[in-house]
């Protein structure tokens, strides 16, 4: 009964917490004291306006690219924006047939196939056909190689363009996992497992999980390029909150995954704080914190998972 009663008050308290508000007494403004309840979803959706009011977001001029969750952002652009033009149809409704981009290093992969003219085509044999092996499967295969290598020329025109052009571009970070083609010196766009060779020759291939080093160099690589090509462009990071479906690294993908997003999350506050043209919009605190798993002040872990918890000892 008094678990019981305990639930209820809890349930009272999150529903109708008090008003989120400031502390003038320690000098902190509202965004600095942590929402209870229901207030969560409130404050963050008003820290989110406040940011693009800031930034003096347009969403007729914004593109973006990057893991499954920017095909969401992707789709709201084809709805609400009138100059969301796109160049190669795809299956994710991205202005350019980037397919998922899944890591910071397969991002700087496409920022110089985008913008260096002489960076070389590649092709892999799969069973239906060939493929471009610098982007995922979803971007489509191919009949012969001249087929293919006439679809990435104009595939590299029509990123040229977009990124060239748009004032915003919303980049989603996903994972820190990927693999590199040790012969040809690439990194896979997914995992090479419906390559002709990656059953026959594994050596060719090396699964990498990025240091937080790499990461932080390569996004300051890729931001100062962008706007090397686009004095305008406002980059926009987010940190996609889906999990990574699997490892190639013998250990639990789900400390896997977690470790991922931390590292990917240090290193996107390195970046905007370091680059006045980037920003941080925190997708992944909206979704990851509005759980069921902590009482009315959405900082506490609720008794019930505890226990759950403490089972295994």
């Amino acid at each position: 009964m008094k678990e019981f009663i305990k639930s209820i008050i809890n349930y009272l308290k999150f529903y109708f917490p008090a008003k989120h508000k400031s502390n003038e007494k320690y000098d902190l403004n509202k965004f600095q004291i942590y929402p209870e309840g229901v207030n969560y979803n409130k404050t963050m959706t008003e820290y989110c306006t406040k940011l693009l009011n800031e930034i003096n977001f347009k969403i007729n001029e914004a593109s973006c690219v990057g893991t499954c969750f920017a095909e969401e952002f992707a789709m709201l652009l084809t709805k609400k924006s009138k100059s969301y033009n796109i160049l190669e149809q795809n299956v994710f409704s991205f202005q350019a047939n980037w397919g998922r981009v899944y890591t910071v290093k397969n991002l700087k992969q496409l920022i110089d196939y985008t913008f260096d003219k002489d960076y070389p085509i590649f092709s892999d044999k799969i069973l239906d056909g060939y493929m471009d092996p610098l982007r995922d499967y979803s971007c489509g295969t191919f009949s012969d190689e001249e087929t293919l290598k006439n679809s990435v020329i104009y595939h590299r025109k029509s990123s040229e363009e977009v990124l060239k052009n748009k004032e915003f571009l919303f980049i989603t970070l996903g994972q820190t996992e990927t693999w590199f083609d040790v012969e040809q010196k690439f990194f896979w766009g997914a995992a090479p497992v419906k390559s002709y060779n990656f059953y026959n020759d594994r050596n060719k291939y090396k699964c990498i999980n990025f240091r937080i080093e790499d990461i932080i160099e390569d996004l300051i690589y890729i931001v100062k390029k962008i706007k090397k090509f686009n004095k305008k462009i406002k980059i926009i990071f987010t940190l996609s909150p889906v999990p990574s479906y699997a490892t190639f690294f013998k250990k639990n993908v789900v400390l896997s995954s977690a470790e991922g997003k931390a590292k990917l999350r240090v290193a996107l506050e390195r970046i905007t704080n370091e680059f006045d043209y980037c920003y941080y919009f925190p997708s992944f605190e909206c979704v990851i914190m509005d759980n069921n798993n902590f009482n009315s002040d959405n900082r506490h872990v609720k008794k019930s998972k505890i226990n759950q918890i403490f089972k295994v000892f």
